[in-house]
């Protein structure tokens, strides 16, 4: 460019503040020791994370252990139980008797039906020849006719039990049931338990086998842990039992031995000599503990003998299981910023911060620098703590009004913050009670917080999401105080969705026939005991029937299980609408149900709902588009005529049901002495 046209254009000259190169060098400095902090701190985080992570988990393999050990010690118990009645010792010394094979099949049906986790129950002889076969079927226990028995003489589970001496019990590995020799399709996981029995001469008889369903252990196992971790559970051998790939449990049972103990040969070596610990390592943490079945202390004074596998046995300290957990790389803490996902956003909003600061700091005292930057980190620490909660925190003025929410709260009542805050509180989230009657403003506990004072806490409480739905919560409110000045109050809380449908699934399977939902013993059992003590103390009459569908084998031969089951299902809805509200009906097992009127005027009044019931059986009932004419045999006995306690009321209501089936079938019959004079044992003659 020439000069005089330079001249005419002079370069401008950059004017930069005194202050800029201080400033830079120090947000330069402070964003350096800013980012070492951030590091410092995520890795003492990662490092407490990951500490309770093993803490917690060593926690849970402990109680998955436990409670393998409680089952087994009940299923020890049960069979020791079994095996001393004197059904099966009978039936031991005299295998081909009719009579005691049948009322030997009634009892074992019961029991399987009772336990709902055994496959089978079964008697086999002397010989290895099954004489009494139970089958846990969908639609209940079901007795194997005689010309289904098996040989069992050639399996290893056979010849081990039979070698026993008395009161020893044998434990098979768990694997896969195999029928007819060959490996049952769907796969069935069992574990079996057997003990032989003898003579007066010391002679042995025969064995009493239990199946086990292995697939229930496991599922109990599994629903311990929780997401994010794998459940895995081996044999003694390295071999999957269940892992997070499917496609690798049982390969021992298909040829491919120690799959686990090949591909991870250096823990499997530290699972083989520590019996339990933990590892981190490159494809995650590591949890395990070795449970020995054989070693389990049994219930009253049970012996366990450490007869193992055939063809040569096992010493019983190799009869192991190997419980672990995994927690994948992906799911463990990381100290590394980028790793975290909130990490990156506060490491770059704080260091424009500090350039703002640094502008700033730079042209003012040192000491006020140090305090401005020490607020700015209690904000950001603040910040940090709140957002990164579990529970859901708010805060409301003393009169109830929304503060504050971290980005929990928002999200489990799905609201933005910007909808929540300045918003009553209790208007908006708190306004009906957990059984659904309103709540008036005046009556919140968590605003008598503020107004007493004083801590409140519940696990009780409703709040309600955006879209309207209830959410059950744990809460825990407490005034927020500075000095003696009232702020607010402080709330935390937390969904209780899953822990509250979890509690109610519990009640439900305990209490209730999964077939037809109707009461089942134990419900029944209770009702009944209830119902007697307040007869008792009122002096007044209560009726209890006894119901069998008649003929109700031809539905299972001529529709399958499937049908019969459909059959059930439409006669518990008949009786259900049959009877009062306050009324029980429940089903016992197989065809059999029980009605327990807890309060009848009369005799009479008892007669007439049998009546009703029988006219509302009467009906066909379709099934799989044929209609079905079905009876029912009713015996009924009445309260304090019948019996004074539970038990004797129950007999008398089953000889009065047999005494129904034996006058023709499809009648009610009411139980009098003359009853039990005529069949004492409730069986027809």
């Amino acid at each position: 460019m020439p000069r005089w046209l330079s001249s005419l254009f002079p370069k401008p000259r950059l004017n930069w503040p005194r202050w800029l190169p201080q400033a830079l060098v120090f947000w330069l400095l402070s964003g350096l020791c800013f980012t070492l902090a951030i590091q410092g701190m995520l890795s003492l985080q990662s490092q407490r994370q990951l500490n309770l992570l093993r803490i917690q988990d060593a926690a849970l393999i402990d109680s998955a252990s436990r409670l393998m050990q409680h089952h087994l010690q009940e299923v020890h118990t049960n069979l020791r139980t079994l095996t001393n009645t004197p059904v099966i010792q009978r039936l031991a010394a005299h295998p081909r008797d009719p009579a005691l094979r049948d009322e030997a099949g009634r009892f074992m049906r019961t029991v399987v039906d009772e336990a709902q986790i055994y496959d089978q129950l079964r008697f086999i002889d002397h010989r290895g020849m099954e004489q009494i076969r139970v089958d846990l079927r969908d639609s209940g226990a079901v007795l194997t006719p005689d010309e289904a028995l098996q040989d069992k003489s050639g399996r290893y589970f056979f010849q081990e039990a039979m070698r026993l001496p008395p009161g020893a019990i044998y434990m098979s590995p768990l694997d896969l049931n195999v029928e007819h020799g060959q490996v049952e399709v769907p796969h069935k996981p069992m574990v079996r338990l057997a003990t032989p029995l003898f003579d007066a001469d010391g002679q042995r008889l025969g064995i009493v086998i239990v199946n086990v369903y292995g697939a229930w252990l496991i599922q109990e196992f599994r629903q311990l842990m929780p997401p994010q971790r794998e459940a895995i559970w081996l044999n003694a051998q390295g071999d999957w039992l269940t892992g997070p790939d499917p496609s690798r449990d049982w390969g021992f049972m298909f040829g491919h031995p120690g799959a686990f103990a090949q591909a991870q040969p250096s823990l499997w070596a530290q699972m083989r000599r520590q019996p339990q610990g933990q590892l981190l390592q490159a494809d995650g943490l590591w949890t395990y503990t070795t449970l020995r079945p054989l070693e389990i202390p049994p219930r009253r004074g049970l012996r366990t003998t450490a007869v193992l596998t055939a063809p040569v046995s096992t010493p019983s300290q190799d009869y192991a299981w190997v419980l672990a957990t995994r927690i994948a790389p992906a799911h463990l803490p990381s100290p590394r910023i980028f790793d975290n996902p909130l990490a990156p956003g506060i490491h770059l909003a704080g260091l424009v911060v500090l350039g703002g600061f640094s502008v700033f700091l730079a042209r003012v005292l040192d000491s006020r620098r140090r305090l401005q930057q020490q607020a700015a980190n209690q904000a950001e620490h603040l910040g940090n703590i709140t957002a990164m909660m579990a529970e859901g925190l708010m805060v409301m003025d003393p009169q109830g009004k929304i503060t504050f929410v971290n980005p929990e709260g928002q999200r489990l009542l799905g609201w933005p913050a910007s909808a929540l805050l300045g918003r009553d509180g209790h208007a908006l989230i708190h306004h009906h009670r957990s059984d659904g009657t309103e709540a008036p403003h005046d009556d919140c506990p968590i605003r008598a917080v503020a107004l007493h004072r004083q801590v409140y806490r519940s696990e009780n409480e409703v709040f309600f999401h955006q879209d309207g739905h209830a959410i059950p919560v744990g809460v825990s409110a407490a005034p927020l105080l500075r000095g003696d000045t009232l702020e607010g109050t402080v709330l935390v809380f937390s969904d209780l969705s899953r822990v509250k449908a979890y509690q109610a699934e519990i009640q439900q399977l305990a209490f209730h026939d999964a077939l037809t939902g109707l009461p089942n013993r134990r419900l029944l059992k209770e009702r009944l005991t209830q119902a007697l003590g307040q007869a008792q103390r009122h002096q007044r009459q209560l009726a209890l029937m006894y119901l069998d569908l008649d003929h109700f084998k031809e539905v299972n031969d001529t529709l399958g299980h499937d049908g019969g089951d459909e059959l059930l299902q439409a006669v518990a809805t008949r009786l259900t609408r049959s009877v009062r509200a306050s009324d029980t009906v429940a089903r016992m097992g197989g065809d059999e149900f029980v009605v327990l009127l807890p309060e009848v005027a009369n005799r009479a009044a008892a007669e007439q709902v049998a009546r009703h019931i029988l006219g509302a059986l009467r009906a066909p009932i379709s099934l799989k588009g044929q209609d079905w004419q079905m009876g029912v045999s009713i015996g009924v006995a009445i309260f304090p005529e019948g019996g004074l306690d539970a038990n004797a009321l129950q007999q008398a209501a089953d000889q009065a049901m047999y005494a129904a089936k034996q006058s023709g079938r499809n009648r009610y019959h009411v139980f009098t002495p003359l009853t039990q004079q005529a069949n004492p044992e409730g069986k027809p003659d």
